[in-house]
């Protein structure tokens, strides 16, 4: 089969995995997160918006354009879907640069397969066009220093900015791109020196980076004692670990599948090392760079700023591909065999996935990712049924951003303002305000829910108050969540 043919079917299947049941799960709060900075007037309070998530606004800013096409979440959600796709093609072409044909094959390969890749493809966030920016990055800086061409210096910056602009993670592309220029032997060359002007460049375009992370430090600085954020890991040799876990067979495989594949991708990772070393020192040492200095990197910012979620690294999987692919093409004579691994031990996952079963517990294993829970037929339920003198409170911001957004989706945006605040929208048993903020209303919808179900102690606790002050009217069961309606009178 022809390279064109091969890449061209390996696209073909990435994509029918990245579109399928893509419209089963309603948005989740970091869905909701991003259309609601989307939706801002105008660029000035996108930023703002999107300062207050703390991401930079460049994917917030296609989204808000992305959505004059088309409002749809269908619509919506093709974004993220096209730049994963991408991702798969631009894999294959920097694997050629970096290695060879059969290597950059298997890595596109691996990339069309992998489910964390299609679980972030089919969630609009910013998490593939991370990936894909980054990748365009590296491709033009190889071509540039192949090519030494000024049309490849540039379009180098550009994607180095628009990456940087899109996810803070894109920062591991200095020493990254460092360490192939330091490796590469090319000191005192035209190249040197062009080189040498795009770093110039880029630090023209990080001195405005660095007033938009100036006004999201805050951010960051607060997540430390935001009850929103304690999910996040500082990070250890476990989560390390288990991050790649996650790289290599997903979110939504099992126990054992992550002891087989641990084991199994492990030995293929070392054995790509191996066969790199001998004829692509440069190429190797650009790949070991980039798959794990972010991570390393980021181990030692969660000590100060508890960062380590896996999504954030997410920057790294081609490069861990592409070593993968090396390590699989070592093996000649036993790549059926070994592919053969892989295909089961994704396709379990990706059944799961697609069932929405997440075997494992949220710790270690995935930190910050649950369940998809029915935010659209809880709140086009609560909003068919809701009456004057009504009032609409949650028990976990699982729910509340997701609501806020269909409230304003469902009323055409007449007379509903989109909104990032949650926090007077949680009732909590130690909120003082508690009686106080049900005062002088008739009912209440009660989006009794946590970030995973059943909801927990202290959600528990908030509707054993509530049972035991008012009369509950009906209790209407969604998937990954409860509505229940309570008469305050």
């Amino acid at each position: 089969m022809s390279n064109y043919a091969s890449i061209g079917v390996i696209i073909l299947l990435g994509a029918v995995l990245r579109s399928y049941k893509w419209l089963d799960f309603s948005l989740w709060y970091d869905e909701a997160q991003w259309l609601i900075v989307a939706g801002s007037g105008t660029f000035q309070r996108l930023s703002h918006d999107a300062a207050l998530i703390a991401k930079p606004p460049l994917f917030g800013i296609l989204l808000h354009f992305w959505r004059f096409a088309g409002n749809k979440e269908a619509f919506l959600r093709v974004l993220p879907c096209v730049f994963g796709i991408a991702a798969i093609y631009l894999v294959y072409r920097t694997g050629l640069l970096l290695l060879d044909r059969q290597t950059a094959l298997a890595a596109a390969a691996l990339t069309a397969l992998s489910p964390i890749h299609i679980h972030y493809s089919q969630e609009v966030s910013h998490y593939t066009l991370t990936v894909l920016l980054f990748l365009c990055a590296i491709y033009f800086l190889l071509k540039a220093f192949a090519c030494n061409r000024n049309g490849y210096w540039i379009l180098f910056c550009v994607c180095s900015a628009a990456a940087l602009y899109t996810n803070f993670a894109a920062l591991a592309l200095i020493p990254v791109q460092m360490a192939f220029f330091l490796s590469s032997g090319v000191s005192g060359s035209r190249t040197a020196r062009k080189w040498i002007y795009s770093q110039f460049f880029l630090m023209a375009l990080l001195v405005c980076y660095y007033f938009s992370l100036n006004r999201q430090i805050p951010c960051f600085t607060y997540a430390r004692f935001n009850e929103q954020m304690l999910w996040m890991s500082r990070g250890n040799a476990l989560y390390f670990r288990q991050m790649f876990g996650a790289f290599d067979i997903g979110y939504t495989a099992y126990l054992w599948g992550y002891r087989i594949s641990s084991i199994l991708f492990l030995f293929l990772f070392c054995a790509g090392i191996i066969g790199t070393i001998r004829a692509r020192k440069t190429s190797l040492t650009m790949l070991l760079t980039w798959a794990l200095l972010p991570v390393l990197a980021g181990l030692s910012v969660s000590r100060v700023i508890p960062v380590f979620t896996y999504r954030n690294f997410l920057i790294v999987l081609p490069a861990y591909y592409l070593l993968l692919a090396a390590g699989i093409n070592y093996f000649r004579r036993m790549r059926i065999v070994i592919w053969a691994l892989i295909v089961i031990l994704c396709s379990v996952s990706l059944v799961n996935y697609y069932g929405n079963r997440y075997p494992c517990a949220e710790v270690c294993y995935r930190p910050g990712v649950h369940p998809r829970m029915d935010n659209k037929g809880a709140s086009k339920y609560v909003l068919a049924n809701i009456q004057a003198g009504d009032i609409v409170k949650h028990t976990c911001y699982s729910t509340v951003t997701p609501f806020i957004y269909y409230r304003h989706a469902f009323s055409g945006g007449k007379g509903v303002k989109l909104t990032l605040s949650a926090r007077d929208h949680i009732l909590k048993k130690q909120n003082a305000s508690f009686p106080d903020s049900l005062a002088g209303h008739k009912r209440l919808w009660l989006l009794f829910a946590s970030w995973e179900y059943p909801p927990g102690v202290e959600e528990m606790e908030v509707r054993r108050i509530l049972d035991g002050k008012y009369k509950l009217l009906s209790l209407r069961h969604f998937s990954g969540l409860d509505v229940l309606l309570y008469d305050l009178r």
